[in-house]
């Protein structure tokens, strides 16, 4: 069975359209700034445009394969394989049972760019996401 990407909460839309508006101001403030900002700013648009090309490219995952005995998860360049063997345990929690269980976490990855994905890292263990 293949599976698509769940679509994007109302929030981390509306934070992707924000963050592609990102370059295009620090390009603007760029071209109009003296040296050695003009050249900082400039370069900031070019790092911010690579990083988000690399979400795109590299980190996002495009969808979800799941067989008798593995859950694959593609993305554009690599894919990762999961045995179904080596899931001990699944369940569902909401966001206020896994931060009472848990703790807060930061992410580690993408978070408004395309949506949320990487890795978790709480007090208690990291989880992919």
């Amino acid at each position: 069975m293949v599976f698509r990407l769940a679509p994007m909460s109302t929030a981390l839309r509306v934070l992707t359209w924000a963050l592609f508006l990102l370059p295009g101001v620090l390009l603007y403030q760029g071209v109009r700034s003296p040296e050695p900002t003009r050249s900082v700013l400039i370069g900031t648009v070019g790092f911010v445009v690579l990083t988000y090309a690399s979400v795109w490219f590299v980190w996002r995952p495009t969808r979800f394969e799941i067989d008798a005995g593995t859950l694959r998860i593609v993305r554009p360049t690599r894919s990762r394989t999961i045995q179904r063997t080596a899931v001990m345990d699944v369940r569902l929690l909401t966001a206020a049972q896994l931060r009472a269980e848990y703790g807060f976490g930061m992410r580690i990855g993408a978070g408004g760019l395309w949506g949320g994905f990487g890795l978790l890292k709480t007090r208690v263990t990291t989880f992919s996401m």
